[in-house]
């Protein structure tokens, strides 16, 4: 009879070491693969890579929130590199940051599509387990009021900004940190802090009086408008319904423009490939290992910012394979 039982005891334990090793993958881990890749989302490492499929979801009671989206991710690294592809659906490719002549004035409003990813810079409270859902201050009514923060003071998050109008163009994703202190309490942004860096990046494209855009694109009807080669207004060309965008932009040299970025956009769905050092070598960075595994969370948003995302609902972890 022991021996019996002893056998049991030993196929269960067998059954559970073979369902471990050649079980379903965990749904809330991303296996990076070895292997080199590119900025081409068509590129073939891509055919073998694990897809890791996050189920987004709108914050309840947000108006015009991005509706509830499917984001699919792979990740692909080698000895110094890491390569993530994200793809999602989005009906409309929006870059409408612009201004707006009417025939008298002109008038700035407008969005563009984004996707952002936290990751821990430090040990972040929770967010092992709550994702990007530990970094949401929401206990005002009004959700104007909300605003996104690291649980304490010291403590950091690495924010990726992936920007359709104001980075894609120019071919990198917006890099940022999080920290534990409202700068300025009437500034719900201001916990949010850009990477350093030497020069660069985006800058408001507007007269001196705020109230017109300065410059224009070479070609009217451009969505963007990258600072080399912006010229000033031509008052002969701005006709009723001219739109002109919001931003002069420049990819930035230093940490803030360390994450390289190309996308395509084709049948309703945007498909992005970003790229960076496993080690930065920035301290406004969060620094990969291989042999650890880190948690993070995603969302997108849909010509919208703020809180007008679809956001990961639990803690993701990517894993070096």
């Amino acid at each position: 009879m022991r021996r019996y039982a002893a056998g049991i005891l030993f196929a269960l334990a067998t059954m559970l070491v073979l369902s471990g090793c050649g079980g379903e993958p965990d749904p809330s881990t991303l296996e990076a693969v070895k292997g080199t890749a590119s900025l081409d989302v068509a590129n073939a490492v891509w055919s073998s890579a694990p897809v890791l499929t996050v189920a987004a979801a709108p914050i309840d009671g947000i108006e015009g929130a991005t509706p509830a989206a499917t984001i699919k991710v792979q990740a692909v690294y080698n000895d110094t590199d890491i390569w993530m592809r994200f793809e999602w659906p989005d009906p409309t490719k929006s870059q409408t940051r612009l201004w707006t002549y009417d025939g008298t004035s002109w008038s700035k409003g407008g969005n563009e599509d984004r996707l952002g990813l936290y990751w821990q810079i430090s040990t972040l409270d929770k967010f092992g387990t709550k994702g990007c859902n530990a970094l949401c201050h929401d206990t005002a009514d009004n959700p104007d009021e909300w605003y996104m923060i690291s649980p304490k003071d010291g403590q950091r998050a690495d924010n990726w900004h992936w920007k359709a109008q104001r980075a894609l163009p120019v071919g990198y994703v917006d890099d940022k940190w999080l920290g534990g202190v409202l700068e300025d309490p009437t500034d719900v942004e201001s916990a949010n802090h850009g990477d350093s860096k030497d020069s660069g990046g985006y800058s408001a494209n507007a007269s001196e009086d705020g109230k017109s855009p300065a410059f224009m694109p070479p070609n009217l009807g451009s969505a963007v408008l990258i600072k080399s080669e912006a010229v000033p207004i031509d008052v002969s060309m701005i006709t009723d319904g001219v739109q002109i965008p919001r931003e002069l932009i420049e990819r930035p040299i230093g940490s803030r423009g360390d994450i390289d970025s190309m996308a395509v956009y084709d049948n309703a769905t945007w498909i992005t490939v970003m790229h960076r050092k496993l080690d930065t070598g920035n301290n406004d960075d969060v620094q990969f290992n291989p042999a650890r595994s880190y948690p993070f969370g995603v969302a997108v948003f849909d010509n919208a910012g703020g809180f007008k995302h679809a956001i990961s609902q639990e803690a993701l972890f990517l894993k070096f394979k």
